[in-house]
């Protein structure tokens, strides 16, 4: 197996205009250099989490373009060959793909949510977030999960915000103010939890509640009466056995092999 790290690694993250026009769309640039040693590595890969991407292009630090592959898992996952392989040698990777209604809010403030950012499989250091916004548009406040970002004015004239770590950091989600587009945020991230606004959340019904809970009663009241005159429970517990080792990813041991195993990359 290839003894693999990758420093430094830089996402860029921009608001760009979707076909109706508006800044709902997030363009993303992962700059990953690769350091490999022992065993020959012939492909690197990334999850990139749950919501539609297209503009997909993978090339070395040169620019020159490389062969990838798209495949849609549980979450969409980017692949890329090395030609040759990296054999205790270095080397730039750059990934571009568009994420369609990434961003979302309304006029206070908008939320672009990603957690497959910061999840790899192998050591990462150096790393630098980056969101750069359109020009003209100044935020007043830009937080990474709680923490500030560093402004920076790029040679173009825009402003980016930046968060810089030794270190592989959680990434989360961007929030800034005011907002650039009203748009309803996507439902969720790459981990499956509801990222949508507090106005666009929907409380289940009290009726199914009770409906639910009737249900559950009934079938635990049955159960009970079979294994009490039938002296036999063997039929339940195997069924709940099997239904716990069905997780589809409880087994996993490489993320390579499995999307929701941490949306890993490598």
């Amino acid at each position: 197996m290839a003894d693999c790290k990758i420093s430094p690694y830089i996402a860029t993250f921009e608001p760009v205009k979707d076909s109706r026009g508006d800044f709902a769309d997030i363009l993303v640039t992962l700059e990953l250099r690769y350091h490999v040693s022992g065993e020959p590595k012939a492909e690197g890969f990334k999850f990139v989490g749950t919501l539609p991407i297209t503009d997909v292009s993978v090339a070395d630090a040169s620019g020159k373009a490389m062969r990838w592959s798209k495949e849609a898992m549980r979450e969409t996952r980017l692949s890329w060959k090395f030609e040759p392989p990296l054999e205790n040698s270095s080397a730039g990777v750059v990934i571009r793909f568009r994420i369609k209604g990434a961003l979302g809010g309304d006029k206070e403030s908008n939320k672009f949510s990603a957690d497959w950012v910061q999840n790899f499989k192998v050591p990462v250091n150096d790393v630098t977030y980056r969101f750069v916004f359109p020009a003209g548009f100044k935020p007043s406040e830009v937080w990474l999960s709680g923490t500030q970002g560093k402004p920076k004015q790029l040679p173009d004239g825009r402003l980016a915000c930046e968060w810089v770590s030794l270190k592989l950091v959680h990434f989360g989600s961007v929030a800034f103010s005011p907002g650039l587009v009203v748009r309803k945020a996507p439902a969720q991230s790459s981990s499956g939890r509801s990222y949508g606004s507090g106005r666009g959340r929907q409380d289940i019904h009290p009726a199914w509640v009770v409906t639910i809970l009737l249900t559950i009663g009934t079938l635990l009241l049955w159960l009970g009466y079979h294994c009490g005159t039938t002296n036999d429970c063997s039929s339940g517990s195997s069924s709940y056995s099997s239904g716990s080792s069905s997780s589809s990813c409880s087994s996993c041991s490489s993320c390579s092999s499995c999307s929701s195993c941490g949306s890993c990359g490598g």
